[in-house]
C-alpha cells in the first residue's frame, strides 16, 4: 500500500530480471531516475527497500554493487535515491522524529571503517538503556546512511578492474561504509560440504566406537565417585580404562579440529555480526543502511532476512519466516 511517502514500483521484470514483480521506492524519485539508478548497479539491482522500523522509520534497503570501475564514477540519481532513502523518503519536509541523542551530537564527516562495530556492550547496560531512554526531536535530514558491503575490503577493490566496486562515501551525503569479509556463494559452498562430510565421517566413527561418550561419562564416575571399593581395586579399573577414555577423548579433539578447518562456524560468525551490526543502526540509531555485496543475492539475503528476524517477531512466525 502507497503512502506519502513510498510506492510500489512494478514495470513487469522490465527494470531487473532478477527482481520481483513490484517492490517498495519512494514515491519522490522519477521513473527516469530509477532507470538511471538501475544502470549504474550490476545485473541493474538498484536499491530497493525491505523492511522498515516501526520505532525509528528507518529503512532497511538492498543493491548490487555499483558500476564504479577505477575511475570511480558517480551516479546522480543512484546518490538522489540513497538520500531519500537516507531522510526516510523525505527533502522538503522538516519532519522530525525521535531519535537518540547521543547518535547525532556531533556532526563531523563520516570516516571508512574496514571493521565492524561490535554490538552494543553487555558490560554498559544500564549507560544503553538510558540512551535509548533519552530523545530529543531530530530532522530525518541529519541522520546518516549506513553502507555495508558485505565482502571483503579486498574483493571490493578487486571488483573495480572489471568496472564494478563499492561506493565513495564522498559522494553520499552523511555516509559510512562498512565491509564484512563475508564469504561468497562459491566459499560458502565448498565449506558447507566439507561440514556435511566431516559430520558424516565422524557419525561413522562414533557408530563404531561402542558408544564411546557412554564409557567415558561411565569412566568418570567410577574414578571420581570412589564408593566402598578398595584403593587397589579402583586403580587397576582406572588403568584400564584410562585407553578408551583418552581414544573417546582424541576423537572428540579431532572432530572439533575437523569442524573447525571447514571454516562453516567462522562464516556464521561473521554474518551473525554484520546482521547485529545493521539491526543496531536501524533501531537504536534509526539510520537507514544499505546492504549488498557483488550482485545482492546471497550475502546480501543472508544479512537482510537475519537483521529482519533480529528486530522484527512476524519473521519470527511460521509465515513470516517463509516469505
Amino acid at each position: 500500500r502507497e503512502s506519502n511517502a513510498w510506492r510500489l514500483w512494478a514495470d513487469q521484470y522490465q527494470l531487473s530480471d532478477t527482481y520481483p514483480f513490484e517492490y517498495v521506492v519512494p514515491k519522490l524519485i522519477k521513473d527516469s531516475a530509477l532507470e538511471e539508478a538501475a544502470k549504474y548497479r550490476s545485473k541493474r539491482r538498484l536499491p530497493v527497500a525491505v523492511w522498515r522500523s516501526k520505532r525509528t522509520g528507518a529503512i532497511l534497503c538492498r543493491s548490487s554493487q555499483p558500476l564504479a570501475g577505477l575511475s570511480q564514477k558517480s551516479s546522480r540519481a543512484d546518490q538522489a535515491l540513497l538520500d531519500l532513502y537516507r531522510t526516510q523518503g523525505y527533502v522538503k519536509s522538516k519532519a522530525l522524529v525521535a531519535a537518540p541523542a547521543s547518535t547525532y551530537s556531533n556532526n563531523k564527516p563520516h570516516q571508512t571503517d574496514s571493521t565492524l562495530s561490535p554490538p552494543l556492550s553487555t558490560k554498559n547496560t544500564h549507560h544503553n538503556r538510558s540512551s535509548r531512554r533519552v530523545h530529543r526531536r531530530i530532522s530525518v535530514l541529519d541522520r546518516p546512511l549506513h553502507i555495508v558491503d558485505c565482502r571483503g575490503r579486498t574483493a571490493a577493490l578487486a571488483n573495480h578492474a572489471q568496472g564494478k566496486g563499492t561506493e565513495s562515501v564522498g559522494d553520499y551525503k552523511n555516509a559510512t561504509l562498512k565491509y564484512c569479509d563475508i564469504g561468497n556463494i562459491h566459499t560458502m559452498r565448498e565449506s558447507q560440504q566439507a561440514l556435511v562430510e566431516t559430520l558424516a565421517l565422524f557419525g561413522e566413527k562414533s557408530c563404531t566406537d561402542e558408544d564411546s561418550e557412554k564409557l567415558l561419562l561411565h569412566a568418570n564416575i567410577e574414578t571420581c565417585g570412589g564408593g566402598s571399593s578398595s584403593a587397589a581395586h579402583s586403580s587397576s579399573r582406572t588403568s584400564s580404562a584410562a585407553p578408551k577414555i583418552k581414544a573417546a577423548s582424541t576423537l572428540s579433539d579431532s572432530l572439533l579440529s575437523n569442524l573447525e578447518a571447514t571454516g562453516w562456524l567462522k562464516h556464521l560468525l561473521l554474518i551473525l555480526r554484520a546482521a547485529t551490526h545493521v539491526a543496531d543502526r536501524l533501531e537504536n540509531q534509526g539510520a537507514s543502511c544499505l546492504v549488498h555485496c557483488s550482485d545482492g543475492w546471497d550475502r546480501t539475503a543472508q544479512v537482510c532476512a537475519l537483521t529482519q528476524i533480529l528486530l522484527d517477531p512476524y519473521y519470527r512466525t511460521i509465515q513470516g519466516i517463509g516469505i
